[in-house]
């Protein structure tokens, strides 16, 4: 079953300098029930403007949003439904918890917003307290605790809910490297236990990998390719992928008679799988370069 389903949504923003910026140019994207699903790319991709137009503090330009069956976004219908009843946890890059309440007040803030009884909050908190390793220090207050554990607390108030998604905005780039990866197990292990599916938006392509069932990655607000981790990194679709993912090494080659070659050398072929159609967009590719250098050529003279 698909939980989360955008289609066709697009972001854009009015400036005084630039004008009209689309941030989210038209994504098309279904995500699984139970899948941990990574949004990955560089700084201004649109991956956030994604996830807050998923979460509904951003509302859409154009398209729709569909959670768990239910539409809750869609500029047609000139229908908004607002975050707070949108079944969602949300765990944010600065951890966003109050300096003023102790932990058992930070956690059990959503489930007072819904009017649960005390008892009920009260068995809820201590559940999430403890599945988050925070348990025993309820009365403590987040400037009492290292980063990982003020992480753990905005982790902790996302679960309480048991929401069905989870919306993970850059969560770990605030702590230091051995935590963060600490971290990404500890978030898996939430997963497995209350089965919510999550979609996590990162710019580090070591954390997308590790984490994911599936990654989209994005640039200029346009999605390039969406896949899982393995297969983007073995088969990305283009050279910004490709290059995105890892250290890359690009080598210029030809094509001829079904074998690849470096270019201008023909000695021995390179031992590389053609992709489909890939000889024969080469040599469309060829006749074009020609025909430009012609016309360039009949210009200047």
């Amino acid at each position: 079953m698909n939980q989360v389903i955008l289609r066709h949504v697009t972001k854009k923003f009015t400036t005084r300098t630039m004008g009209t910026v689309t941030a989210v140019d038209d994504f098309n994207l279904e995500i699984k029930e139970g899948e941990c699903f990574s949004f990955l790319g560089p700084s201004g991709c649109g991956k956030t403007t994604t996830l807050r137009m998923i979460a509904g503090f951003e509302d859409l330009s154009e398209g729709e949003i569909e959670l768990c069956g239910r539409l809750v976004s869609s500029k047609a219908r000139n229908l908004y439904i607002p975050p707070e009843e949108r079944d969602l946890g949300m765990v944010f890059q600065a951890f966003a918890v109050w300096p003023h309440m102790n932990i058992f007040d930070n956690v059990a803030f959503p489930l007072k917003i819904r009017k649960v009884s005390k008892n009920e909050i009260a068995a809820r908190v201590k559940e999430a307290l403890k599945h988050c390793s925070l348990d025993g220090l309820e009365k403590l207050y987040p400037s009492e605790l290292s980063g990982g554990q003020q992480q753990r607390i905005a982790l902790a108030r996302a679960i309480v809910t048991n929401p069905k998604v989870m919306l993970l905005d850059e969560p770990l780039s605030n702590l230091d490297p051995k935590l963060r990866e600490t971290m990404r197990f500890e978030i898996k292990e939430l997963q497995r236990q209350f089965g919510f599916t999550i979609i996590f938006v990162t710019h580090d392509q070591s954390e997308a990998m590790a984490i994911s069932d599936r990654m989209m990655v994005c640039d200029m607000g346009k999605i390039m390719q969406i896949d899982t981790p393995e297969n983007l990194y073995r088969y990305p679709n283009s050279r910004f992928v490709h290059n995105f993912l890892g250290e890359s090494t690009f080598i210029n080659v030809e094509i001829k008679e079904g074998r690849v070659f470096p270019k201008n050398d023909y000695s021995q072929a390179i031992n590389l799988a053609i992709p489909e159609n890939a000889e024969e967009r080469y040599k469309i590719e060829q006749g074009l370069r020609l025909q430009d250098s012609y016309r360039k050529k009949n210009i200047s003279h």
